[in-house]
């Protein structure tokens, strides 16, 4: 999957981090989730690797998606077009 990563200051990084849960809905240890927050390591366009932060549909969710779900043409987010 291709996406876009972002540097957060260390100053911030608490507090956007916090927002970016409370925008994908997510409760750290939370039950009722529609995404889980987790840590992956992303290679950038130079090839340069890093750790970041990625929410994946919870496993209810994901289920519901593999069936009735509409695949990212060519696996690459930024270019999607639709819903």
């Amino acid at each position: 999957m291709r996406g876009q990563v972002a540097a957060v200051a260390d100053d911030v990084y608490d507090e956007v981090l916090a927002d970016l849960d409370k925008l994908e809905d997510y409760t750290p240890g939370g039950t009722g989730n529609h995404y889980e927050r987790v840590r992956v390591q992303v290679r950038a366009a130079d090839g340069a690797a890093t750790d970041a932060w990625t929410y994946f549909a919870a496993d209810r969710i994901a289920r519901e998606l593999r069936v009735s779900g509409v695949r990212v043409r060519d696996d690459d987010w930024l270019r999607r077009t639709g819903p």
